[in-house]
């Protein structure tokens, strides 16, 4: 049984949304003829902890000296919000040569066939390459996020934009395979890549959801500031008065209460937030709203990874988006959500208002093929692929 070495820095105990695609990775490896193994951090207090989720495979945790994350928050200070240049792609380099060591280490008592990376943190793409040059391993580059265009990093100058791309692009390419999520994501780099979307775990929603039984408006995720939340506030003032004083807004995950002064300037009170919580609670809540939202449309082109998991509790999903952004494309064909444009809160209202009133839920057709097991069976047929070209490769060599 050929054997699979996943890089992955946020992987349980530690918690979020980059948690479960290497998660779901690991489990389904022997389903496919693979034994799989991780490589982790063994600790880092900045992420939260999720002790419900355990690791269904060996796990080898390096340790991190985080000397890059201390120089970060001092150079932050000088430049709030910046991309920093000496952060050598990210600030989770330190954890890069303790992690090359622990995979060597791991290599010489189980040596591993391939290796997938998954990213950000983008220095596991330098741990991937690393390994994959010393020890002549096929791997696998796993990109979930951009980097040169994503939303949350604002860059000191185009100049060291560009500096970060030609790096990133670099590194990429001293990978045999590189998969994104989307095709947002595969438009930022020069190199063929495959898509493998996201997607959500049908184990998850073996029952039928139970809502709650005031009619809720939820988004569950985090919350950052460039997410444009005013749409959902007008559409909520647009409501005739008996519904709009029949509907609860909930707001789940870090940094929710970032929407509280948004909801008070537009005079709504019927708000709750709700810090992070472990992720078998963030899907019971989804399960029980009558409406999800996504806003990631109105700061990014990348389609929330939130979106396949809303789609399949059936609730009414509602993605804010602008029209031309990949995700505006993205829920055009594929059916998961409805679309609203940023600045069309009469169509906001209407849709919330024919939910409350219809009171019927629905998962859309087609689902299934977001399904977390049917992106991990198109990896592994990926490396299938990649193993039988390795072993080809090497049965042409003559002999010494």
């Amino acid at each position: 049984m050929p054997r699979l070495l996943i890089i992955a820095y946020v992987f349980p105990p530690l918690a979020g949304a980059a948690v479960m695609r290497p998660l779901v990775l690991a489990r389904e490896a022997r389903k496919h003829g693979w034994d799989a193994a991780v490589l982790t951090v063994g600790h880092d207090p900045k992420y939260p902890t999720d002790h419900t989720l355990k690791s269904p495979v060996r796990t080898a945790r390096a340790y991190r000296y985080p000397f890059f994350l201390v120089i970060n928050r001092f150079l932050r200070r000088l430049l709030p919000g910046k991309r920093i240049l000496w952060s050598i792609l990210d600030e989770f380099y330190d954890w890069v040569p303790s992690a090359v060591r622990t995979g060597r280490k791991l290599y010489r008592s189980w040596p591993f066939d391939a290796i997938v990376a998954t990213s950000p943190p983008y220095s596991d793409l330098r741990v991937g390459a690393r390994l994959a040059r010393d020890l002549k391993v096929p791997c696998i580059a796993d990109l979930r996020d951009p980097f040169t265009t994503n939303f949350v990093i604002d860059f000191v100058h185009p100049a060291v934009r560009r500096f970060w791309h030609d790096y990133y692009c670099s590194i990429l390419r001293r990978f045999d395979r590189i998969v994104t999520v989307d095709r947002i994501i595969s438009d930022e780099i020069p190199f063929h890549s495959e898509v493998i979307p996201n997607g959500y775990d049908e184990e998850e929603f073996s029952e039928s959801p139970q809502r709650y039984p005031e009619f809720t408006i939820g988004y569950v995720g985090t919350m950052y500031a460039a997410l444009d939340t005013r749409p959902l506030f007008e559409a909520l003032r647009l409501l005739p008065e008996s519904v709009r004083l029949s509907v609860r807004v909930l707001f789940v995950g870090a940094h929710s209460d970032l929407v509280a002064n948004v909801a008070a300037k537009y005079g709504i009170s019927n708000l709750a937030t709700i810090p992070q919580v472990p992720r078998k609670e963030a899907l019971s809540i989804m399960k029980k709203c009558h409406v999800l939202t996504i806003f990631g449309g109105t700061a990014t082109e990348a389609v929330g990874s939130k979106l396949f998991e809303y789609a399949r509790t059936g609730a009414t999903v509602i993605n804010v988006s602008r029209r031309d952004s990949g995700a505006w494309r993205f829920v055009e064909e594929t059916g998961l959500a409805i679309n609203v444009a940023v600045d069309d809160a009469r169509r906001f209202a209407q849709i919330i208002e024919d939910t409350f009133r219809a009171g019927a839920y629905r998962v859309p057709k087609g689902i299934e093929k977001f399904s977390r097991q049917h992106s991990a069976a198109s990896f592994f047929r990926l490396l299938d692929g990649l193993l039988s070209e390795k072993m080809a490769t090497n049965s042409r060599r003559p002999d010494r």
